[in-house]
């Protein structure tokens, strides 16, 4: 999706906090704030995106391709949108894929890590010198009960 010129990848995740945290004791006004952590995290590392396990430096992001933890949700984005993900230097068009990615997944050999790892790290430095913010947007809507 493009958004202000930008490209903008929605990621919709919901949770829910009861009522009863908004409000004072004995009120029914929702008057109190609550905070909600939100954690960004930026592998150093290709790897980490598509090794399960919980070894290796820098850790993994998933410790099984369980689908409740989100790890076929992940590598089929980089699968279907090679340009969001990789680079293939630093004079290469914005938003072209690199022309030989190898398909990402948990079983991928040595070989097709690194061509893979190299093209992030490509994209990486781009993102470093270029990317100045993000932009999170929360919506919020008050259950029934």
């Amino acid at each position: 999706m493009t958004q202000d010129g930008a490209s903008v990848t929605v990621i919709t995740q919901s949770f829910a906090i009861p009522a009863r945290s908004f409000r004072a004791e004995g009120s029914n006004n929702t008057t109190k704030t609550v905070p909600k952590t939100l954690y960004w995290i930026w592998p150093e590392q290709f790897k980490s995106y598509v090794r399960t396990g919980n070894a290796g430096y820098g850790g993994n992001l998933f410790a099984s391709t369980d689908p409740a933890a989100g790890y076929a949700a992940l590598v089929g984005d980089i699968n279907s949108n090679h340009a969001r993900h990789f680079r293939a230097d630093s004079t290469s068009v914005p938003g072209q894929a690199p022309s030989a990615v190898p398909p990402v997944g948990a079983g991928m050999s040595s070989a097709d890590v690194e061509t893979c790892a190299s093209y992030y790290n490509n994209a990486d430095e781009v993102i470093d010198k270029n990317i100045k913010y993000i932009r999170v947007r929360f919506t919020a809507k008050e259950a029934d009960k």
